[in-house]
């Protein structure tokens, strides 16, 4: 099945500490990515309060922090959950679409609209 004895050595180990692996893969991501140690990631959060940058949520589950970067220089924005992150990303961090959504939600939760339509009654 393995190539060689060092293979499947590999394999064992990573079967039998996948919970270090994870971390360690973690940690190479961070720095590979974004040029940051777990020391520096940990410092935005706490710079932030331990909460997202956008909705304030505490960042308590780790593969819910999202390092935000401007995708054009990799410039490091704040520290995200990964909801934040991904509405901001899904929306092309452009501001006009954001101002956008904000224009369409506030026109849409009125409590009296008559401008929206009821899709039970159809």
């Amino acid at each position: 099945m393995y190539k060689n004895k060092a293979s499947e050595k590999a394999a064992k180990w990573n079967r039998e500490n996948k919970e270090r692996r994870k971390v360690i893969i973690q940690k190479n991501n961070y720095k590979k990515r974004y040029g940051l140690s777990v020391e520096q990631k940990q410092a935005l959060i706490d710079g932030q309060e331990g909460k997202c940058a956008i909705c304030q949520k505490e960042l308590t589950i780790t593969h819910d922090v999202c390092v935000d970067h401007c995708h054009s220089t990799n410039i490091i924005r704040g520290i995200l959950c990964r909801k934040c992150n991904l509405g901001i990303g899904h929306l092309n961090d452009s501001i006009e679409i954001l101002k956008s959504a904000l224009k369409y939600l506030a026109k849409h939760n009125k409590k009296d609209n008559k401008n929206t339509t009821n899709f039970a009654l159809i």
